[in-house]
């Protein structure tokens, strides 16, 4: 009893010190920017968690089928005891995935109860499957402690900018944000924490602004310029010396487009530049350096396999001759999703896609000087083809 009035105690002097860092949190998840790069990584972590989610049914399924190949083959042994235990084995395993497993065990659905002694070809599956489970969570867990140490940095530089113009309110409210997901890693609550903060009051408010006739989407004030065949050896474009085996649709009213087609042409010169990737790409003055903020979602039918590196998206920022910014991302066939950040009142802006790591950079943007945005998709090899979707939000 002693005890429990004293953590009572205890609870009530630090209830004030932690609803001040929940508001903090709370306020920091209501400045855009923010809000916008605490969906990101939750989007991220979804993304890992699904993964997961169909590793582990593989691993099962794997585990199954290994558990009925041992039975038959001691059944065709005439071993009647080791059979019984391997039958027994699959009934629990069943009933351990139908009803979920024991939740207090790292692995629910193989407890180390359920651990066997005899016969040793089961208890080596056994082990075989808890190694490749715990290895699937333990990739997880790893993936989701490098997003958020990379979300972290991106709360710092956030934190400056605000501290620079003068945000103080806000810079204090990041920072306390950052001190959140800090201990959310070291106590691997990452999701939880990021869950509940889009949970709050914030939730009630869209991510992004409306898109209405006074307040529109940053992407919508760039300029649309051209679009058309382009090699990125030598940075060629819209040049009639292009091969055109890929066909671009892209509607820039809606920010969607596709690109799809098989490479057939063989390395070629054009204006006195050896060529070897060919493709199409579109070209945008963006305007305010603020206008570069934008999300672009690709989903792809099919690519080439690794090594080959491409199909590839290029991103290019050029301010007149200057290249700001140059990122090449291989295009997969798992949805992807690129980032363009510049906070408010900030020339400086982040481009990162979090499926290929470490394509990303920061840039400054001259606020005096035009800005174009290049995004190119291109194909190296001969036969190589594409069937890629994207949308601009």
């Amino acid at each position: 009893m002693f005890m429990k009035k004293y953590l009572v105690r205890v609870l009530l002097l630090l209830c004030p010190f932690l609803l001040v860092a929940q508001d903090d949190a709370l306020t920091a998840v209501n400045i855009p920017e923010i809000r916008r790069t605490v969906n990101i990584l939750a989007d991220e972590i979804k993304r890992l968690a699904d993964t997961q989610v169909n590793t582990d049914r593989q691993l099962q399924a794997n585990y199954k089928a290994q558990l009925a190949a041992l039975r038959k083959t001691m059944q065709e042994a005439g071993d009647l005891e080791n059979v019984l235990a391997v039958g027994e084995e699959m009934r629990r395993f069943d009933e351990a995935l139908t009803t979920g497993g024991d939740e207090f065990e790292a692995i629910p659905e193989m407890p180390q109860t359920a651990l066997v002694e005899t016969p040793a070809l089961l208890r080596t599956a056994q082990e075989g499957f808890m190694r490749q489970r715990q290895g699937a969570v333990s990739t997880r867990k790893n993936a989701v402690t490098t997003l958020t140490q990379k979300f972290i940095s991106r709360l710092e530089d956030y934190q400056r900018e605000y501290t620079k113009n003068g945000k103080i309110d806000e810079a204090l409210a990041i920072r306390g944000l950052t001190g959140k997901f800090r201990a959310a890693v070291e106590t691997q609550s990452v999701e939880g924490l990021t869950q509940s903060l889009l949970a709050g009051p914030a939730a009630t408010q869209p991510s992004v602004e409306p898109t209405t006739s006074t307040t529109r989407a940053p992407w919508r004030h760039w300029k649309f310029l051209k679009s058309g065949s382009y090699s990125p050896d030598g940075m060629i474009f819209d040049s009639p010396e292009l091969p055109n085996d890929v066909t671009l649709e892209f509607t820039p009213t809606l920010g969607k487009g596709r690109v799809t087609g098989r490479s057939r042409s063989l390395p070629k010169t054009i204006n006195g530049q050896a060529c070897t990737r060919f493709g199409k790409a579109l070209q945008w003055n963006i305007g305010a350096p603020q206008n570069l903020n934008a999300t672009m979602t690709l989903t792809s039918l099919h690519t080439a396999q690794p090594p080959a590196g491409t199909p590839a998206l290029q991103v290019r920022v050029m301010s007149d001759t200057t290249q700001l910014a140059n990122i090449t991302v291989p295009i997969s066939t798992s949805p992807m999703t690129l980032r363009l950040i510049t906070p408010q009142n900030s020339t400086r802006a982040a481009i990162y896609c979090e499926q290929a790591q470490p394509a990303s950079t920061t840039i400054d943007i001259p606020a005096d000087k035009p800005v174009t945005l290049l995004l190119g998709f291109y194909m190296k090899d001969a036969g190589q083809s594409c069937d890629t979707s994207f949308v601009i939000e």
